[in-house]
């Protein structure tokens, strides 16, 4: 892992933090290792799914 820092890293974690608050405390790519979150994310695209109380207007802001 790099360990390369910048506003677009400080963008993405900001995501993360609104994502467990809208849904209440879960854990973000629960049960992957930290180089399997970052395999998901760069060669696969995948990320994290709606939480069931967010709605799409808000889902949508967290995903750009």
């Amino acid at each position: 892992m790099k360990k390369i820092y910048s506003q677009s890293s400080d963008i993405w974690s900001l995501g993360i933090v609104f994502w467990e608050i809208l849904s209440f405390g879960c854990v973000p790519y629960g049960g992957l290792t930290n180089k399997e979150v970052i395999d998901q994310i760069t060669t696969k695209g995948c990320g994290l799914t709606q939480p069931q109380k967010c709605s799409s207007k808000i889902y949508s802001i967290i995903q750009r």
